[in-house]
């Protein structure tokens, strides 16, 4: 167990029998065409699928029904970015981004585009920004793509999801030790 998950199973203690957590990730990449950040993949096998007490849940991209959900958004954000919506996003985080941030993103698998990983009942979705290596990708969240955005290029995913028991950059989706298994 790496670091960073043996710190955060201090805080969030994992389910004694995860779900959907025996991935044969290289089938899943094959299957997808393009590698998953290694945190990601450490964090489905050993919390499974499921969701944080936030009520954030981690897609997980061995389940069919999560890449579904995640095909749905994507086409939502691909009409966005194409003016089929005449939604303009405005900014109101920490980044230092200014108005329509969203909109100067592409759409993975364009080169830096966004690929979402995460959805909260309360609107909010979770990407990866897919500039460079893997490893090094960013995170973008937005809340209903209505105006309130935030971009965090140069945090990784377990960086983001301590961050939402330590200090989370909002509020509304501070986590407590609970992890709720899901089905699917």
């Amino acid at each position: 167990m790496s670091e960073w998950l043996a710190d955060l199973s201090q805080m969030l203690p994992p389910p004694i029998h995860p779900v959907n957590s025996a991935v044969d990730w290289t089938l899943i990449e094959s299957q997808l065409g393009f590698m998953l950040p290694s945190d990601y993949k450490e964090y489905i096998t050993c919390f499974g699928s499921g969701q944080l007490s936030c009520g954030l849940l981690v897609y997980n991209y061995s389940v069919p029904e999560h890449r579904e959900r995640i095909a749905t958004d994507m086409d939502i954000l691909t009409d966005i970015r194409r003016g089929n919506n005449d939604l303009r996003v405005q900014l109101s985080g920490p980044s230092g981004v200014t108005d329509e941030s969203i909109l100067s993103f592409s759409v993975h698998p364009e080169p830096g585009g966004l690929l979402q990983w995460g959805y909260c009942q309360e609107g909010w979705r979770f990407y990866w920004t897919t500039t460079g290596a893997t490893e090094s990708w960013g995170i973008f969240v937005t809340r209903d793509w209505e105006r309130i955005c935030y971009h965090f290029p140069n945090i990784s995913f377990h960086s983001f999801i301590r961050g939402l028991f330590v200090n989370p950059f909002d509020e509304e989706l501070r986590c407590e030790r609970d992890f709720f298994p899901l089905p699917c």
